[in-house]
């Protein structure tokens, strides 16, 4: 029901206990039950069409690397280095690559020998996971790679995407450029200039042979990613349902939340655990020692400490800690909580040390390399939230940390793994340095003051509400202007309170509060805006 108010201006003060018997007296006439159990069937009748797809599971994970600290130790620290070309695609779904070696810098590949090239994502019949950061090798075209050994066999580039090169031609030149696909690893500190730029192919290779490289005489161009600028935040919206502009998501994207939930890959709807849910933390019995340091279950006990501080998250550490999930032989983590750790969707945060199957390159001294992993399960049917957009249903997540994460600082190490818990909640990075705990760039510039939070700041917040914590406790709205076209909700769990507000012509706003609201003077609605108001509980 509406509480449509139109004439030319309108100013109110509402004497709260009265206004709000009023409103509470209004909706309880008109509202029956009825009317919204069909509103819900409605929403969950939009998601049938998807039962069909039950079987298939996707995972999405995100890469944290440590990087060296420049592009001589990298190639340092590479047990391979080579530049090929790929030839052909040697399973059914393009993750395994059959890569001609033209050129052999370090490591005992022959030249015109072929390898097979591992990419970090993967796909059976059943299961698609993604990894951001991975480059998506393309038939045809040239690469330069730096590498490593994996357990089952197969190379692999160190870091995802920031041990690749792709051979083009700009501007004229053939050079050696970074894939658009560094663009989605995290970086803990600062990152060199000669690790994210492009080359003269011809020259660097040149300097390659001679096992040391003077980047600036290589035709060294610093990387170019203003076609991924950070998208400003623009005008801060605090409602309960409007998308903050700097809020990504793991899985999907904002602009899919529609009426009808995908899972293709170009419309892949947005995921998330229900708002409610109580979250466990699990460690792997046969991953549950990091050799590197004898504190990874207090700085585990502080992150979940710190999550917990923040509205909307609840998760607890399973009792015992340990529990049973057998490693052994495993290809990759993914496949392995989804098929064996978590067969049955408990929402479960499972979390492994020390690399139990072998995915990734070992840390390097004094301490480079990727760091760890962390991943989101997406099963359909859609679930929908307070605010009636459908999501793809979070089943259970996972993070795993590298063989010699110990060497990262205290604050470093509880602070990654808040990151990468926080992306087993399904959000991605937001844009920006040291402006939000999920930066692409974790930062450690300010330790000290970002205690007890490690650098949860406001921008991260913002996003978990969204998501999270929909029905907060209370809104409190003091000059606010909802311009013409804002459709914004406020849910509460108690009271709503606003002074000095304006709704201007065709806004469209909705108060809803557990116990009372309370509109208090410069309460102003232009002709044609709309202002909803009810007393009743918000419920996830």
């Amino acid at each position: 029901m509406e509480i449509v108010i139109a004439k030319n201006k309108v100013n109110r003060d509402f004497k709260v206990y009265n206004f709000c018997f009023q409103i509470y007296t209004f909706f309880k006439l008109f509202v029956a039950d009825k009317i919204i159990m069909t509103v819900l069937s409605v929403i969950d009748l939009r998601c049938l069409t998807l039962l069909t797809l039950l079987g298939f599971v996707n995972v999405i994970m995100a890469t944290t690397v440590i990087p060296p600290k420049d592009i001589n130790e990298l190639y340092e620290h590479s047990e391979f280095v080579v530049f090929g070309e790929v030839v052909s695609h040697q399973d059914q779904y393009g993750f395994i690559n059959n890569f001609k070696v033209l050129e052999s810098y370090k490591g005992l590949i022959p030249e015109h020998s072929s390898i097979l090239l591992r990419e970090a994502s993967s796909r059976t019949a059943n299961e698609w996971a993604t990894v951001r950061g991975d480059v998506d090798f393309i038939i045809g075209e040239k690469y330069l790679l730096f590498l490593f050994k994996d357990g089952k066999g197969y190379y692999r580039p160190r870091m995802d995407a920031l041990s690749v090169f792709q051979e083009i031609e700009k501007e004229g030149e053939v050079i050696l450029a970074r894939t658009q696909q560094i663009l989605d690893l995290c970086f803990v500190g600062d990152i060199d200039p000669s690790l994210l730029g492009s080359y003269r192919s011809s020259l660097f290779r040149q300097q390659l042979e001679t096992n040391r490289i003077a980047y600036e005489k290589a035709g060294f161009r610093e990387f170019d990613d203003s076609a991924r600028k950070i998208k400003s935040i623009g005008e801060k919206k605090s409602s309960s349902c409007a998308i903050p502009a700097h809020c990504t998501l793991l899985i999907g994207s904002s602009a899919n939340l529609n009426t009808q939930c995908n899972v293709t890959i170009g419309s892949l709807s947005p995921t998330k655990f229900p708002s409610d849910i109580q979250m466990e933390i699990r460690v792997a019995d046969s991953a549950a020692d990091d050799v590197s340091t004898n504190l990874e279950f207090t700085y585990l006990q502080d992150a979940v400490n710190t999550l917990n501080s923040l509205d909307g998250i609840s998760i607890t550490l399973a009792s015992p800690l340990i529990q049973s999930c057998n490693t052994t032989g495993c290809a990759n983590v993914a496949e392995l909580t989804n098929n064996i750790c978590n067969p049955s969707d408990l929402p479960v945060i499972w979390v492994f040390f020390d690399d139990p199957c072998d995915e990734l390159d070992d840390i390097n001294a004094p301490c480079n390399g990727t760091i760890g992993k962390g991943g989101t399960f997406a099963k359909v049917p859609c679930i929908p939230d307070q605010c009636g957009d459908l999501w793809l249903e979070a089943k259970s997540s996972y993070i795993f940390l590298n063989v010699g994460a110990g060497c990262l600082t205290a604050y470093q190490y509880t602070a990654l793994l808040i990151h990468e818990l926080l992306h087993g909640y399904a959000m991605n990075h937001i844009d920006g340095t040291c402006s939000a705990l999920m930066n692409g760039v974790l930062c450690n510039s300010d330790e000290p003051n970002n205690l007890p939070q490690f650098g949860i700041k406001a921008l991260d917040v913002e996003c978990i509400d969204w998501m999270y914590n929909q029905c907060r406790d209370s809104e409190n709205l003091v000059n606010e202007i909802f311009k013409s076209g804002d459709e914004d909700q406020y849910f509460t769990t108690n009271e709503i309170t606003a002074n000095d507000i304006l709704l201007e012509s065709n806004a469209d706003i909705k108060f809803q509060a557990g116990s009372f609201i309370e509109l208090n003077p410069e309460f102003e609605v232009e002709v044609g805006a709309i202002f909803t108001a009810l007393v009743d509980g918000c419920t996830l």
